[in-house]
């Protein structure tokens, strides 16, 4: 009979049943979960920003200052009703976004530690707008016209920003909107783990 021995010098042993199977009990931990507990997890957001007209409003902005990729792995919008506007908002996404108000102006965001007793800092700037914010510089790179959560991940290597901001329907006087992300610090160190 053969048997596998554990290679650390334990002396345990493991089943392989008549089929040939080995058996073995394992459980798993997600990227997003393992970086929590490591500290290496943040969460930025707006908070509700109350936005008075039907004119463009920069409302956040997200540049990486550390030497490491920060994944960003998941946004959320949320669009509140509008007061006397018609038809719908517009979500527009700057990549590289290089001045205007919501960054000369800035109001800090600080993205909040997932580890809730960790003092780690997040090596990037995160501002939040106001109504009549602006942004200007770099490239359009997105266009959406409604509320979301989005999953799909998008890697900020250093020196890169991404700024938000939203048009809401024409004739709006008021309409509350909160956008957020969760990010991960070096993430590359969770992707090869």
């Amino acid at each position: 009979m053969n048997i596998i021995k554990d290679g650390t010098g334990t002396g345990n042993v493991v089943k392989v049943d008549e089929e040939n199977r080995l058996h073995t009990h394992a459980f798993t931990v997600n990227i997003n979960q393992s970086a929590a507990m490591q500290g290496d997890s943040y969460q930025a957001g707006t908070g509700v920003i109350n936005l008075t007209s039907d004119t463009e409003s920069a409302i956040f902005y997200f540049k990486n200052t550390s030497l490491i990729d920060i994944l960003m792995y998941e946004q959320f919008l949320d669009l509140g009703a509008s007061t006397s506007g018609v038809g719908s908002s517009t979500i527009t996404y700057y990549t590289q976004a290089t001045s205007g108000t919501l960054i000369s102006t800035a109001t800090v965001a600080m993205p909040a530690n997932r580890r809730l007793t960790d003092a780690t800092v997040l090596g990037a700037l995160v501002y939040k707008g106001t109504e009549g914010a602006t942004l200007a510089g770099g490239t359009v790179s997105a266009f959406v016209s409604a509320g979301f959560v989005n999953q799909s991940p998008t890697v900020f290597p250093p020196g890169i920003s991404l700024g938000v901001s939203i048009t809401p329907p024409a004739g709006n006087t008021s309409m509350n909107v909160t956008f957020g992300i969760n990010v991960i610090a070096n993430a590359t160190s969770y992707a090869n783990d």
